[in-house]
């Protein structure tokens, strides 16, 4: 299948003009500028109907548009990943961490770019979403859960120590005698 031929407006106003001044037969003319004989007439027809308006269109021209929508898309490009790298740790972090990412800003930037951004493989970011938690995960979950509430409960004035302590005494978490005498802090 051929693609369909596009003329600048500036071509069609130059093949008219040879056709009018009929140097050539309007065969010959045709042949010679790749376009069919009837085409030239419908141009003819076109431009005396409207004058300065005929051929409105901005043609194929000399693929300047073809250049500037290849710039456009990669300029777009650019600035997606300019904005997924600029300030943005995640590219230290580990493979967990930035499908968290990728899946927190899927709505903002194509799930391929920023895999590509952030050097993860697109089925390992769909492999890691189709996953549900592992028996690991599952217990910090429920550990995490218990924390928020109690910060939620303290107004979150506990720190570290007193959130560690309270998880302890409620026996969410426990802790070996060695970890225990470890230094003044534990206490």
């Amino acid at each position: 299948m051929t693609k369909r031929k596009s003329f600048s407006p500036e071509f069609k106003r130059e093949a008219v003009r040879l056709l009018e001044t009929a140097q050539k037969s309007s065969a010959d003319l045709a042949r010679e500028l790749g376009v069919g004989r009837n085409q030239l007439y419908k141009w003819k027809e076109q431009l005396g109907q409207r004058g300065a308006r005929a051929f409105p269109g901005s043609g194929r021209g000399s693929g300047s548009s073809d250049e500037l929508a290849r710039l456009r898309k990669e300029l777009e490009k650019v600035k997606e990943e300019r904005h997924l790298k600029k300030g943005s740790r995640i590219l230290c972090q580990g493979a967990q961490v930035k499908y968290a990412f990728v899946r927190a800003h899927h709505l903002e930037f194509r799930v391929s770019r920023m895999c590509h951004v952030l050097q993860i493989s697109r089925s390992g970011y769909y492999d890691w979403q189709s996953r549900g938690q592992s028996e690991h995960s599952q217990p910090d979950q429920v550990l995490l859960q218990e924390i928020r509430q109690l910060r939620h409960d303290s107004k979150e004035a506990y720190g570290a120590m007193k959130t560690w302590q309270a998880l302890r005494q409620s026996g969410t978490i426990w802790a070996s005698t060695e970890w225990l005498d470890c230094g003044d802090w534990a206490r």
